[in-house]
């Protein structure tokens, strides 16, 4: 989340969602919040970051059973298709 602190925290992210829900609405928030439009530009900025970072180094799995002697589990060495 933006920001440090429970309420203002929350806040400054219910009015970044508020400027990223429509094109172009940076400048109207702000204004609507009595605030700065570069104040809420380096909000937004800050929140890309954020996420981007949480989200690094996570990928989708599916994992799914394996019937008996489909060969599932670990790689022996006789099926090793390095071999």
């Amino acid at each position: 989340m933006i920001g440090a602190g429970g309420g203002v925290g929350l806040k400054k992210a219910l009015i970044v969602l508020e400027s990223l829900s429509e094109p172009r609405l940076v400048a109207a928030t702000a204004r609507r919040h009595g605030l700065s439009r570069s104040l809420l530009v380096t909000w937004r900025r800050v929140l890309r970051e954020n996420r981007s970072k949480s989200e690094a180094g996570f990928v989708r799995a599916d994992v799914a059973e394996s019937e008996p002697g489909a060969g599932g589990g670990f790689i022996g060495e006789r099926d090793s298709p390095f071999d």
